[in-house]
C-alpha cells in the first residue's frame, strides 16, 4: 500500500489458527521487470527467481510472535505521514523499517522502531508495481547466499529487427523451493514477461493503470476475505494474483 512515495509498507498476514514468527523471514524484490520483454541468458526461472533487494527481519526465533488473523507491518518510514498529508498514513505503529543507508535521499528514520537487516543491494518497492515480491526464510547462512547465490547473466531484446545483447551482469537469486509466497504485480495491461515461475504465482496483479497514473496514490493491491472463521478472516491463497487480491484497493491501514 501507499499514498505518496515515502509511506511505502508490507503488511504480513497470519492466515493460520496458530501464532506464528516473523523472525527470520525474508523479503525479496525481482530484478526482472514484467514491462520489459527481454530473453535472458541463462535462463533460470524454473528453479530459481532473479532478485535485487533482500532484506531480513531479524530475531531470535520468538521476538516477533504474529497471532492468528493479525500483522506484522513492514514500512520504509516508519513516521507520521500524515503530517505532511492528510490522505496518508500513520505508520509510527508499524513493527518494522527497511533501510537503504548506503542510498543518499533516504525517508525519515523512526529510532523507536527496529530495522530490517538489508542482506545485499537496495530493497525498494516499484512506483508502479513492475517488479514483484517474494518471502521465506534462507536456508543456508546470509555469508554462505551471497557467496553461492549470485546470478551471472546477459539479455538480450530485438530493436526495429536490429538485436542487441548486453551483459554479463551480476545479482542474486532465490531457489524456488524456498519462497513461502509470492505476489506478482505489474501495472494494468503491462504484465508482458514473468519475474518467476507460474509455480509460485500464476497471474498478475496491479495498482494503476498507466505511467504517471495518480489515481493509484492511496490504493494497494490486497488480498480478498475467503472466509470467516470464529471472528478470523482467512484471505484467500490460491496462488494466482489475479483471482486472489483486489486491485487499485483502499489500503487496510485506511481502514
Amino acid at each position: 500500500g501507499k499514498a505518496y512515495s515515502g509511506d511505502k509498507y508490507i503488511k504480513l498476514y497470519n492466515n493460520t489458527d496458530k501464532v506464528l514468527y516473523a523472525d527470520g523471514l525474508f523479503l525479496a524484490t525481482t530484478q526482472r521487470n514484467t514491462s520489459i520483454a527481454y530473453t535472458y541468458i541463462p535462463e533460470i526461472l524454473d528453479k530459481e527467481v532473479p532478485v535485487t533487494g533482500v532484506i531480513i527481519i531479524p530475531g531470535n526465533g520468538t521476538q516477533y510472535p504474529v497471532e492468528p488473523g493479525k500483522s506484522f507491518v513492514l514500512t520504509q518510514s516508519a513516521i507520521n505521514h500524515k503530517e505532511g498529508n492528510t490522505n496518508s498514513f500513520d505508520l509510527t505503529t508499524a513493527d518494522m523499517e527497511w533501510r537503504n543507508e548506503h542510498l543518499s535521499n533516504q525517508p525519515a528514520n523512526n529510532p523507536n522502531v527496529p530495522d530490517a537487516t538489508l542482506l545485499c543491494d537496495f530493497f525498494s518497492l516499484h512506483m508502479n508495481g513492475l517488479t514483484s515480491i517474494i518471502m521465506g526464510r534462507l536456508e543456508v547462512s546470509p555469508e554462505k547466499y551471497l557467496s553461492d547465490y549470485t546470478y551471472e547473466y546477459s539479455w538480450k531484446t530485438v530493436i526495429n529487427g536490429i538485436e542487441y545483447e548486453r551483459g554479463p551482469f551480476t545479482t542474486y537469486k532465490i531457489p524456488n523451493e524456498w519462497v513461502m509466497d509470492a505476489v506478482y504485480t505489474s501495472m494494468e495491461g503491462k504484465a508482458e514477461v514473468p519475474v518467476f515461475s507460474p509455480s509460485l504465482d500464476m497471474n498478475w496483479t496491479y495498482c494503476g493503470a498507466y505511467f504517471g497514473d495518480t489515481d493509484r496514490y492511496g490504493k494497494s493491491v490486497r488480498r480478498k476475505v475467503a472466509e470467516t472463521i470464529d471472528g478470523r478472516e482467512v484471505l484467500k491463497d490460491t496462488n494466482n494474483s489475479a483471482v486472489d487480491f483486489t486491485p487499485n484497493a483502499t489500503p487496510s491501514l485506511a481502514k
